[in-house]
Protein backbone atom coordinates (compact mmCIF):
# COMPACT_ATOMS: atom_id res chain seq x y z
CA UNK A 1 0.00 0.00 0.00
CA UNK A 2 1.51 3.23 -0.74
CA UNK A 3 0.07 6.60 -0.10
CA UNK A 4 -0.82 9.40 -3.52
CA UNK A 5 -1.55 12.72 -3.16
CA UNK A 6 -5.33 14.03 -4.18
CA UNK A 7 -5.08 16.29 -6.97
CA UNK A 8 -8.34 18.17 -6.38
CA UNK A 9 -7.72 18.49 -2.57
CA UNK A 10 -3.79 17.94 -1.74
CA UNK A 11 -4.41 15.48 1.26
CA UNK A 12 -3.38 11.59 1.48
CA UNK A 13 -4.85 8.99 1.12
CA UNK A 14 -4.34 4.86 0.20
CA UNK A 15 -3.85 3.64 -3.60
CA UNK A 16 -6.54 0.90 -2.38
CA UNK A 17 -9.49 3.32 -1.73
CA UNK A 18 -11.65 3.92 -5.07
CA UNK A 19 -12.20 7.76 -4.24
CA UNK A 20 -10.61 10.08 -2.02
CA UNK A 21 -12.10 10.32 1.56
CA UNK A 22 -11.87 13.76 1.98
CA UNK A 23 -13.95 15.15 -1.19
CA UNK A 24 -14.08 11.93 -3.39
CA UNK A 25 -11.93 12.74 -6.28
CA UNK A 26 -12.03 9.11 -8.34
CA UNK A 27 -8.93 7.75 -7.55
CA UNK A 28 -8.81 6.47 -11.37
CA UNK A 29 -8.17 9.72 -12.60
CA UNK A 30 -5.16 10.04 -10.63
CA UNK A 31 -3.64 6.93 -11.65
CA UNK A 32 -4.56 7.60 -15.40
CA UNK A 33 -3.59 11.26 -15.11
CA UNK A 34 -0.01 9.64 -13.40
CA UNK A 35 0.15 7.30 -16.30
CA UNK A 36 0.18 9.77 -18.74
CA UNK A 37 2.77 11.81 -17.04
CA UNK A 38 4.88 8.95 -16.42
CA UNK A 39 4.36 8.00 -20.33
CA UNK A 40 5.36 11.57 -21.54
CA UNK A 41 8.10 11.89 -18.83
CA UNK A 42 9.55 8.80 -20.31
CA UNK A 43 9.48 9.64 -23.70
CA UNK A 44 10.90 12.96 -23.04
CA UNK A 45 13.72 11.41 -21.61
CA UNK A 46 14.10 8.73 -24.59
CA UNK A 47 13.89 11.90 -26.81
CA UNK A 48 16.18 13.72 -25.38
CA UNK A 49 18.61 10.90 -24.94
CA UNK A 50 18.79 10.55 -28.67
CA UNK A 51 19.17 14.17 -29.29
CA UNK A 52 22.89 14.03 -26.78
CA UNK A 53 23.68 10.73 -28.81
CA UNK A 54 23.41 12.29 -32.71
CA UNK A 55 24.66 15.60 -31.32
CA UNK A 56 27.67 13.29 -30.07
CA UNK A 57 27.81 11.48 -33.31
CA UNK A 58 28.25 14.37 -35.19
CA UNK A 59 31.16 15.81 -33.08
CA UNK A 60 32.98 12.87 -33.77
CA UNK A 61 32.39 12.41 -37.24
CA UNK A 62 33.47 16.42 -37.31
CA UNK A 63 36.76 15.85 -35.32
CA UNK A 64 37.75 12.58 -37.23
CA UNK A 65 36.95 14.40 -40.83
CA UNK A 66 39.29 17.30 -39.21
CA UNK A 67 41.53 15.11 -38.25
CA UNK A 68 41.58 13.22 -41.80
CA UNK A 69 41.86 16.47 -43.84
CA UNK A 70 44.67 17.67 -41.59
CA UNK A 71 46.65 14.58 -42.38
CA UNK A 72 46.25 14.70 -46.03
CA UNK A 73 46.47 18.34 -45.90
CA UNK A 74 50.44 18.05 -44.51
CA UNK A 75 51.86 14.76 -44.79
CA UNK A 76 54.29 13.77 -47.09
CA UNK A 77 54.86 10.94 -49.35
CA UNK A 78 58.26 9.63 -49.55
CA UNK A 79 59.04 11.24 -52.49
CA UNK A 80 57.81 14.20 -51.16
CA UNK A 81 59.91 13.79 -47.90
CA UNK A 82 62.98 13.77 -50.38
CA UNK A 83 62.14 16.94 -52.16
CA UNK A 84 61.09 18.52 -48.83
CA UNK A 85 64.74 17.81 -47.19
CA UNK A 86 66.71 18.70 -50.48
CA UNK A 87 64.89 21.98 -50.87
CA UNK A 88 64.90 22.55 -46.31
CA UNK A 89 68.00 22.16 -46.00
CA UNK A 90 69.50 24.71 -48.67
CA UNK A 91 66.48 27.20 -48.58
CA UNK A 92 69.18 29.29 -46.02
CA UNK A 93 71.49 29.91 -49.20
CA UNK A 94 68.56 32.57 -50.41
CA UNK A 95 68.49 36.48 -49.61
CA UNK A 96 65.03 35.62 -48.10
CA UNK A 97 64.34 32.66 -47.19
CA UNK A 98 60.90 32.94 -45.69
CA UNK A 99 59.96 34.53 -49.54
CA UNK A 100 60.47 31.17 -50.88
CA UNK A 101 57.73 29.41 -53.11
CA UNK A 102 58.47 26.65 -55.38
CA UNK A 103 57.31 26.34 -58.61
CA UNK A 104 58.47 22.92 -60.27
CA UNK A 105 60.17 19.92 -59.07
CA UNK A 106 61.21 17.17 -60.93
CA UNK A 107 63.07 14.56 -58.81
CA UNK A 108 65.77 11.64 -60.22
CA UNK A 109 66.59 8.88 -57.52
CA UNK A 110 67.25 10.06 -54.45
CA UNK A 111 70.30 11.94 -54.80
CA UNK A 112 68.78 15.00 -57.39
CA UNK A 113 66.37 17.31 -57.92
CA UNK A 114 65.63 19.91 -60.51
CA UNK A 115 63.44 22.49 -58.80
CA UNK A 116 62.13 25.59 -59.95
CA UNK A 117 61.98 28.52 -57.25
CA UNK A 118 60.42 31.65 -56.98
CA UNK A 119 61.79 33.85 -54.11
CA UNK A 120 61.99 37.71 -53.27
CA UNK A 121 65.70 39.43 -53.98
CA UNK A 122 67.21 41.72 -51.79
CA UNK A 123 64.77 44.63 -53.60
CA UNK A 124 61.43 42.63 -52.48
CA UNK A 125 60.93 41.56 -56.13
CA UNK A 126 60.12 38.30 -56.98
CA UNK A 127 62.81 36.35 -58.46
CA UNK A 128 62.34 32.66 -60.14
CA UNK A 129 65.39 30.59 -60.78
CA UNK A 130 66.12 26.95 -62.09
CA UNK A 131 68.47 24.83 -59.44
CA UNK A 132 70.03 21.52 -59.40
CA UNK A 133 70.86 19.95 -55.75
CA UNK A 134 72.63 17.19 -55.86
CA UNK A 135 73.59 15.21 -52.43
CA UNK A 136 72.25 18.00 -50.67
CA UNK A 137 74.18 20.62 -52.51
CA UNK A 138 72.38 23.83 -54.32
CA UNK A 139 73.56 25.00 -57.83
CA UNK A 140 72.32 27.63 -59.47
CA UNK A 141 71.61 26.37 -63.50
CA UNK A 142 73.72 28.60 -65.35
CA UNK A 143 75.15 27.09 -69.19
CA UNK A 144 78.65 28.44 -68.71
CA UNK A 145 79.26 26.24 -65.43
CA UNK A 146 80.81 23.33 -66.25
CA UNK A 147 79.42 21.73 -62.93
CA UNK A 148 76.32 22.56 -64.58
CA UNK A 149 77.04 20.50 -67.31
CA UNK A 150 78.17 18.04 -65.80
CA UNK A 151 75.83 17.64 -63.46
CA UNK A 152 72.99 17.89 -65.99
CA UNK A 153 75.30 14.52 -67.96
CA UNK A 154 74.35 12.81 -64.57
CA UNK A 155 70.96 13.20 -63.89
CA UNK A 156 70.63 11.97 -68.15
CA UNK A 157 72.48 8.76 -66.68
CA UNK A 158 70.12 8.47 -63.68
CA UNK A 159 66.72 9.03 -66.42
CA UNK A 160 68.52 6.11 -68.92
CA UNK A 161 68.63 4.18 -65.53
CA UNK A 162 65.64 2.06 -64.94
CA UNK A 163 66.28 1.19 -61.26
CA UNK A 164 66.27 5.14 -60.52
CA UNK A 165 62.28 6.68 -60.65
CA UNK A 166 62.03 9.80 -62.69
CA UNK A 167 59.38 11.66 -60.90
CA UNK A 168 57.45 15.09 -61.63
CA UNK A 169 55.68 16.11 -58.94
CA UNK A 170 51.89 17.86 -59.25
CA UNK A 171 50.63 21.23 -57.99
CA UNK A 172 49.25 19.17 -54.90
CA UNK A 173 52.87 17.66 -54.03
CA UNK A 174 54.01 21.24 -54.83
CA UNK A 175 51.55 23.35 -52.76
CA UNK A 176 52.23 20.71 -49.49
CA UNK A 177 56.29 20.93 -49.69
CA UNK A 178 55.52 25.19 -49.84
CA UNK A 179 53.27 24.79 -47.01
CA UNK A 180 55.80 22.81 -45.32
CA UNK A 181 58.74 25.36 -46.10
CA UNK A 182 56.66 28.00 -44.42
Amino acid sequence: MSLIICPECGKKFSDKAKVCPNCAFPIDEIIKNKTIKEDFSNANNTSKKNNILAILIIIIILIVGIFITYYNYNSLKAEEKIAYELIDKNKNKFKNPSSLKVLEITLYGKNYALVNIEGNNSFGSPVSSNYIIKDDVLYEVDDTNPTIKQLAREIFEVQKSSTNKVIKFNSNSINKINRKLK
